[in-house]
């Protein structure tokens, strides 16, 4: 993981955002702890999710 990866993920859970999309490949696999509620989503996944 980059740091920038770092960067937007730690803002991501800094503002408590509920959902996360992103297409890297090692970010859709790191698991976030369940007490952040934060959902780690593909760009598809939201589509599917949202539409």
């Amino acid at each position: 993981m980059k740091p920038t990866d770092l960067v937007h993920l730690g803002y991501a859970l800094a503002y408590e955002v509920d959902y996360f999309i992103t297409s890297d490949r090692v970010l859709n696999e790191y698991r976030i702890s369940e007490e952040f509620k934060l959902k780690v989503l593909t760009p598809e996944e939201a589509i599917k999710q949202f539409q």
